[in-house]
């Protein structure tokens, strides 16, 4: 699977690869049922864990997020409602975001 053409292809800004905060999907359209994508009527992450990001994307993200006050995933979603990004997210996810597997980080 070559998930750059499939950005390239659907006019996806960013896919969201990671699971995390087993957040529900609310509205969404199938890109492709092959490779369980889909894109989000309200674009947002489900974590900054694990993510596909076009270069353009990429740039407006760099431009806008410092000097950082809010979390980088909190940050992402202020960007992605600014600038009407087209998120979408595998369904499952490729990986497991580490809280879901009891993985305790320093701050827990």
């Amino acid at each position: 699977i070559d998930l750059m053409q499939i950005i390239e292809e659907s006019n996806i800004d960013y896919i969201d690869i990671g699971e995390g905060c087993n957040l529900p999907l609310q509205k969404i359209e199938k890109i492709d049922p092959k490779i369980k994508l889909v894109k989000l009527d309200y674009p947002r992450s489900r974590t900054t864990a694990g993510y596909i990001i076009s270069s353009e994307m990429a740039l407006r993200l760099a431009e806008n997020i410092f000097p950082t006050i809010l979390p980088l995933d909190w940050s992402y979603q202020y960007c992605f409602s600014k600038f009407k990004c087209k998120v979408a997210w595998s369904c499952p996810g490729i990986f497991k975001h580490g809280s879901q597997l009891n993985y305790k980080s320093s701050i827990q």
